[in-house]
């Protein structure tokens, strides 16, 4: 499946908001939850996401003294700096996609099987991932989507979630919302805003 083709042709170093993981826990890039995987599977991913994470650290140090450099005068300097943030950034994203990779891989039976879990993913990848699942897909495709309900995240404000939804009502999505999963219909009407209680399922089409 071409899921992976297209992830990361937006900028991974957007906003917080948009970086945050759907298990975030407190620090601005910690641990979180990852679907069903081997240990061995879940350590590489963990261990690509620290590497990617490290890299955009130094990434944004660098970019700043890069910026403080010039801004003295010290050209020279500043492009020192800003080639060497421009090297960590294509570290920290071959990082973060190779982790993308082991995500998608490690679930690939069950997203063949109609449902993908988002848990582990990153806002911008989840979307890319969601879209690239549906466009794959036949008229007559349904896409579980496990979104969580967002209970680990920042302020336990979820970020993936709504990220899905409205993605799903821009493109005209027939979809059902259920506490922490999202079923999806590949077959597009126009959407209606959900009434109701989302604590039960209600169908948004």
């Amino acid at each position: 499946m071409g899921i992976v083709k297209s992830l990361f042709q937006r900028d991974p170093l957007g906003d917080d908001t948009s970086n945050e993981t759907q298990g975030l826990t407190g620090s601005k890039y910690p641990q979180y939850q990852i679907p069903d995987a081997s240990p061995s599977t879940k350590e590489q991913i963990e261990g690509l996401r620290a590497k990617a994470n490290d890299y955009r650290q130094r990434y944004h140090d660098l970019s700043r003294r890069a910026k403080q450099a010039y801004n003295s005068g010290h050209k020279a300097d500043a492009h020192t700096f800003s080639q060497q943030a421009h090297d960590n950034k294509e570290e920290m994203e071959d990082a973060d996609r190779k982790a993308v990779d082991l995500l998608i891989r490690q679930q690939q039976a069950s997203i063949n099987q109609g449902e993908l879990d988002l848990h582990g993913f990153y806002v911008n990848e989840a979307i890319d991932c969601v879209r690239d699942v549906l466009a794959d897909q036949s008229e007559t495709y349904q896409l579980t989507v496990i979104t969580g309900k967002g209970l680990h995240s920042t302020g336990g404000v979820a970020k993936i979630r709504p990220a899905v939804i409205s993605y799903l009502e821009k493109h005209n999505y027939r979809y059902t919302l259920c506490p922490g999963v999202i079923e999806v219909g590949i077959q597009t009407v126009a959407p209606r805003k959900p009434r109701g209680d989302e604590d039960e399922c209600c169908v948004i089409c």
